[in-house]
């Protein structure tokens, strides 16, 4: 089942990936391409450790690539890498000149330790000063959800596991509740080489 952040972000990523065409796309730890379906772009590459991603590699080491992207999409990537400003760097390496960097990104959400950890979380503050530290411009962030999808998705849906069945109900009750800047559950990032 889709978490309620998820169900947010997917609405977002599909807006913007509409909006125009993103050109060579590079999605940073998805091996399987899930978001190519709802992005207008000329190539799709993945990278990711997985033996499934057309390349496999990990972020937070140096990526030398005579490939330069004019997109490059990360997903619930950051929050899982233990130095996130050096895989934000190395990204920054795969861009075109203006290139873009989309990112989501969790707030409040539950700790979803896999295999490879679960280490950040930012602020709205913090995010900025990571992405701008890595030597982007920053050009937007929107925050996805409100008080009650956090509220949802951190006490309600992770402590009762049979209500996540209401998750689809609960996101088009109050998903489209504007965002409160103190409690949402994530944010979409796009910043500029």
């Amino acid at each position: 089942m889709r978490t309620i952040t998820r169900m947010l972000s997917e609405r977002e990523l599909k807006k913007i990936g509409e909006k125009r065409n993103w050109g060579n796309v590079l999605d940073v730890g998805s091996p399987n391409k899930k978001y190519a379906s709802i992005f207008r772009h000329k190539s799709w590459t993945t990278l990711d450790l997985s033996k499934t991603a057309d390349l496999q590699h990990n972020i937070e080491e140096p990526l030398y690539s005579i490939i330069c992207y004019d997109t490059l999409l990360c997903t619930w990537l950051l929050e899982h890498l233990r130095e996130p400003r050096k895989a934000l760097i190395n990204m920054r390496r795969l861009l075109k000149t203006n290139g873009k960097l989309i990112l989501v990104i969790p707030f409040y959400y539950h700790i979803h330790d896999t295999q490879y950890g679960d280490f950040n979380r930012w602020t709205k503050q913090g995010i900025l000063n990571e992405v701008e530290k890595a030597g982007y411009r920053m050009n937007k962030i929107t925050t996805l959800g409100n008080e009650l999808t956090s509220i949802w998705q951190t006490f309600l849906w992770h402590n009762f596991p049979p209500l996540t069945l209401l998750t689809p109900l609960i996101y088009y009750l109050f998903g489209y509740i504007s965002p409160n800047a103190k409690m949402h559950n994530g944010y979409l990032v796009i910043a500029q080489k």
